[in-house]
């Protein structure tokens, strides 16, 4: 091993001696700002929680997760409507030159013989971005439209939030929503009250509010504008959207992806998805 330098981005745990083995060290590009989000989704948990603001940080590597003495950093803004995908392929450019700089500067440091300045973490200020569950997409439609919309946002285009569609004396038809907007416009319905024209327009009662749906997956099928779905589809008058029994708890596994890697790629493994290497 001749490597004077490691980085990583998006790694499982490395062994603590496969850390310490490059003289100068090994480096991590997370997706946040941290101590902010430290953990496996960052992008998705910074968005879930209606977070305006976020970036990259490039960080010397310790044994404990995302705890590293910080060297650079960038921010970038949260939009209103931006989904996990798009900001992932934001703060990947973004985290792209990021590195190239940091590079540069533990080169020039280490020629120089000058010692590089780091940030310490405050880890009082920590927060945490846990991997994604299956209850984690389940939509709860007691929520506000904000809190849902933001649900949609943080898990587009992967793993998708969900609710279902309930039909008298029906099976339950699974449905992703995958782009929505929030509408002032308050309903008379009952949480999961429909409103649509069977044409072009889906709306949703949540709370006081109600939720626009833009772009969603029916169950078997391949995600599609809503007015190309009500092609397809047909509400009736006493259709709505719920949940129709408790959720399970499924892992969904393989949920982070390179900075580098446009598009994960995913299996079905004994109800867990798996990342396929």
């Amino acid at each position: 091993f001749r490597a004077d330098l490691q980085i990583v981005v998006a790694f499982r745990m490395l062994p603590e001696a496969v850390g310490n083995m490059p003289p100068l060290g090994t480096y991590n590009l997370h997706a946040s700002l941290l101590p902010a989000y430290r953990g496996a989704a960052p992008i998705n948990r910074a968005i879930m929680n209606g977070a305006t603001r976020t970036g990259v940080t490039v960080f010397k590597l310790k044994h404990e997760v995302d705890t590293g003495n910080i060297l650079l950093q960038a921010a970038c803004p949260i939009g209103a409507d931006i989904t996990a995908g798009e900001l992932h392929d934001e703060l990947r450019d973004l985290g792209a030159e990021l590195l190239v700089r940091a590079v540069r500067i533990i080169a020039e440091s280490n020629t120089a013989g000058v010692a590089l300045r780091f940030t310490e973490q405050d880890n009082e200020s920590a927060t945490h971005a846990p991997k994604i569950y299956r209850d984690d997409c389940l939509i709860d439609w007691k929520e506000g439209a904000a809190v849902i919309h933001n649900q949609v946002r943080g898990l587009s285009p992967y793993p998708g939030a969900f609710t279902y569609i309930l039909k008298e004396d029906e099976q339950p038809l699974q449905l992703k929503i995958l782009r929505s907007g929030i509408n002032k416009e308050q309903g008379h319905g009952s949480n999961g009250s429909l409103y649509t024209d069977n044409v072009s327009s889906l709306r949703v009662q949540c709370g006081a509010s109600m939720l626009d749906l833009f772009e969603v997956q029916l169950q078997g099928k391949r995600r599609m504008s809503t007015a190309d779905f009500l092609r397809g589809f047909r509400f009736s008058p006493t259709d709505r959207f719920g949940n129709p029994g408790g959720p399970r708890r499924q892992c969904f596994r393989g949920l982070r992806k390179s900075f580098f890697n446009k598009r994960p790629f995913f299996q079905q493994c004994g109800g867990l998805m798996a990342e396929i290497p």
